[in-house]
C-alpha cells in the first residue's frame, strides 16, 4: 500500500477504500478503517475488457458501467447478452415434467393379467401419481400395487428384485377397486421414498375372471 499520510486524517486510497494511517503507542504504523466509515471498493468502470497483460502483473478490478465488477465470460457483450455464463439446467426447469407415464383406460380383455409400468426417479426427488381403477364387469375386479428397488448393476428393470411400498406410501397393502366401483385417487409422496429408487414398479393386477376392468394411471414428478 501506498503511505498517503501519516497521522489520523482519513485518506481515500486509490481502490477506493477510506483509511486512517497512525502511529501507535508502541510506535508501528497503524492502518485503520474508522468507525462509522465501512468498506467500500472502487472498480474501472469499462465497456469493453483492457489488453490482457503479462502473468504475475498487478491490475486493477473492472466493473460494468453501472458499477457492477465484472466477472462474466471475456466475450461476454452487455448489449447482445451473448457468451453469458448460464446454468442449463437450473432447478425451475426440473420442477415438473412431463407424464412419465400415461394410462390411459387400460382395458383388460382377460382377466388374471399382470400390467406392468416401471419409471427411473433420475434426478427428481418427489412423485405425484393419480389413479383411476374402475374393477369392470363380469367379477373382474383390480388391484394395484407400487414397488422399488435400489438395484443398479445392469440388469433389467423387469427382472430386478423389488420390494413392496404400497404401505409405506398408503397406508394400506394394495390399491383396489371391486367389480362395477371406482377407486380415484391422488398420492403426493412429500416424503421422497420413490425418489430414493433406481426404479419403482406400478403394478396393476385384474382378477381371473374375464371382465373389462380398465384403469388410468398419470406420473409426473418435480425435483425438489
Amino acid at each position: 500500500m501506498r503511505i498517503l499520510a501519516i497521522g489520523s486524517t482519513i485518506k481515500k486510497t486509490l481502490f477506493g477504500v477510506y483509511r486512517a494511517l497512525r502511529v501507535d503507542d508502541d510506535g508501528h504504523l497503524e492502518v485503520a478503517t474508522p468507525s462509522g466509515v465501512g468498506l467500500e471498493m472502487g472498480v474501472k468502470a469499462r465497456d469493453t475488457l483492457p489488453t490482457a497483460v503479462a502473468e504475475d502483473v498487478v491490475t486493477t478490478a473492472i466493473g460494468d458501467l453501472y458499477g457492477r465488477l465484472r466477472v462474466l465470460d471475456a466475450a461476454f457483450s452487455q448489449l447482445s447478452q451473448g457468451n453469458r455464463v448460464s446454468i442449463l439446467n437450473p432447478d425451475s426447469s426440473k420442477a415438473s415434467g412431463p407424464p412419465l407415464f400415461d394410462v390411459i383406460n387400460g382395458v383388460s380383455i382377460v382377466g388374471g393379467t399382470t400390467y406392468d409400468y416401471y419409471f427411473t426417479p433420475e434426478e427428481f426427488g418427489k412423485a405425484y401419481l393419480s389413479w383411476r381403477l374402475n374393477g369392470g364387469s363380469g367379477g373382474a375386479g383390480i388391484t394395484m400395487t407400487i414397488e422399488m428397488t435400489a438395484q443398479d448393476d445392469g440388469t433389467a428393470k423387469e427382472s430386478c428384485d423389488y420390494d413392496d411400498i404400497t404401505n409405506d406410501l398408503v397406508g394400506a397393502a394394495t390399491i383396489t377397486a371391486a367389480a362395477g366401483a371406482d377407486n380415484d385417487d391422488y398420492l403426493v409422496d412429500n416424503g421422497g421414498i420413490m425418489g430414493c429408487a433406481k426404479w419403482v414398479h406400478v403394478k396393476v393386477i385384474v382378477a381371473a375372471t374375464t371382465g373389462t376392468a380398465d384403469w388410468t394411471l398419470y406420473l409426473r414428478q418435480r425435483y425438489m
